[in-house]
């Protein structure tokens, strides 16, 4: 190791203008270890010297020689991605936590690993990481270019929805106050830009976020006001899918002229607010109505249950599945599985809906919908 090592890091730290507490921050170590790193009473641990270089930007040998390439942040990213696709969460946290540890400026890294950590519940250490990232990337993130505007939106959004989780809600708007205004969207503004088939094309791929976006997070809020948080879609009663199925039938009214509503079908969120609704009024023992939205399930998975569909979908159903207390397959992934499978496995199978075994056409609607898990 170069005896320099700790001349070298102060004049570093120095050149940037980083306080030893910041770089101590970053690096995970007590400020008083970077002292005494700098006053040569002891050198970085071996493992430190790539997090080090990477931190600064240096490839030089008194550092090791490390040399942090874009390349190798790729890479890392890459199965950070690949293991959350998977399922397999707590490999990918493990993965970014090593990945920010060798690239401790590397910010799309850190937002990885907040949004991953978002899920866990108030007062858990992870949410409490997940807020420390944020906070730290609105800090830091100077970047003028899009992706660092990207970057900070990102974790704007994840701050917003983290702090609101840990009980802080003013805190929550402070932050939300600062982002962009709904006209200034992204998605507002592709669509104005484009034209012909290219418009069609994208006005269909973001209207399910626009549609659910309306219907849970606005009108669901607005109805649960004086509840401590909005309903699950899992817990909707009959008028909240009713509400919902008549945003998405209005919104997709273009749209179902051209293609007869298969676009809207395909949607796995518009398929299991029949479902739910279904469910309620078989609750309420309005067995001709349950069926009723249970025909249109059965439609929706028909026309849905594409290739294309089920990786899409997979979110949603993990979601749901992993939440809702009456799914009875809660700990299967998914992944790769279709609505239908789903739909059957999670709920039918397990007797949900019991009361309309002996309705005509109950039976035959089953049997439709357990041969398209088999399709």
């Amino acid at each position: 190791m170069n005896i320099k090592i700790g001349e070298n890091i102060r004049k570093l730290r120095t050149e940037h203008q980083v306080t030893q507490e910041k770089l101590a921050e970053y690096l995970g170590v007590s400020a008083q270890a970077v002292s005494r790193w700098e006053s040569e009473t002891c050198y970085p641990d071996l493992e430190m010297l790539p997090g080090i270089a990477s931190y600064f930007g240096v490839t030089i040998d008194s550092l090791m020689g490390y040399d942090a390439s874009q390349q190798e942040q790729e890479q890392t990213m890459m199965r950070v991605s690949e293991l959350t696709a998977a399922g397999r969460l707590d490999e990918a946290r493990a993965e970014a936590r090593r990945g920010l540890s060798l690239f401790p400026k590397n910010f799309g890294l850190a937002v990885m690993l907040a949004s991953s950590l978002i899920v866990f519940d108030k007062g858990s250490p992870e949410l409490d990481e997940c807020i420390a990232l944020c906070r730290r990337i609105l800090r830091d993130c100077l970047a003028g270019d899009v992706a660092g505007d990207m970057i900070r939106l990102s974790a704007k959004n994840l701050l917003v929805f983290a702090l609101t989780k840990n009980g802080d809600h003013k805190g929550a708007y402070e932050v939300a106050v600062t982002m962009p205004l709904f006209n200034q969207s992204r998605e507002l503004n592709i669509q104005t830009a484009l034209t012909g088939k290219d418009k069609w094309d994208y006005s269909i791929s973001v209207l399910p976020l626009i549609c659910t976006m309306l219907g849970s997070s606005f009108l669901n809020a607005m109805a649960c006001a004086d509840e401590e948080k909005p309903r699950p879609i899992w817990n909707y009663t009959v008028d909240d899918c009713r509400r919902d199925i008549a945003i998405w039938d209005a919104m997709y009214a273009e749209a179902d002229k051209r293609d007869g509503g298969a676009a809207k079908r395909r949607c796995f969120i518009y398929m299991f607010l029949h479902f739910t609704a279904a469910r309620r009024l078989a609750e309420l023992g309005d067995n001709a109505s349950a069926l009723k939205y249970l025909k249109e399930v059965l439609r929706c998975i028909s026309e849905g249950d594409s290739t294309a569909t089920v990786e899409a979908n997979l979110g949603g159903r993990e979601e749901i599945a992993k939440n809702d207390p009456a799914c009875a397959k809660r700990d299967d992934g998914y992944k790769g599985k279709s609505n239908a499978y789903f739909i059957y496995y999670g709920y039918i199978a397990g007797g949900c809906f019991a009361s309309l075994e002996q309705e005509d056409g109950y039976q035959q609607l089953v049997e439709a919908i357990k041969k398209a898990t088999q399709a």
